[in-house]
């Protein structure tokens, strides 16, 4: 259920990020106003990124703290998925920084997410869920 989420949330994350460039774009072509119709856009596109972000966090700590047998029923060495989830992390801030400064840059990051999360969950299934 918890790799479900995180899948969901990627998903998310990337459509969310791509839709932030792209008003992002827009607000830029007005001369980035800081009233108006775009701004709150744009504004309202950048908080649900960041709080996207911030779920994705919470999904992937809760499963080093809470679900080590998932973690390991992933089929990598422990080593491995540890590291992959720290690189997921570090993913995500990157992104959380390109929503609030670099906002042109973020179609290309939350793609790249989205294939990373799905690379290393996308596959996975809990083992030991017949007991």
């Amino acid at each position: 259920m918890a790799f479900e989420n995180l899948l969901h949330l990627s998903n998310d994350l990337e459509w969310l990020g791509v839709e932030l460039e792209q008003i992002g774009h827009v607000h830029a072509l007005q001369g980035y106003p800081h009233a108006g119709e775009t701004w709150k856009e744009f504004q309202e596109k950048q908080k649900g990124v960041l709080l996207t972000c911030d779920k994705i966090e919470h999904q992937l700590k809760d499963t080093v703290r809470y679900d080590t047998g998932k973690l390991v029923g992933i089929a990598l060495p422990v080593d491995d998925a540890l590291n992959a989830i720290a690189q997921l992390l570090e993913a995500v801030e990157k992104i959380k920084w390109m929503a609030v400064y670099q906002v042109h840059d973020l179609p290309e990051a939350v793609r790249c997410f989205n294939q990373m999360v799905h690379g290393a969950f996308g596959q996975a299934a809990p083992t030991g869920a017949t007991e």
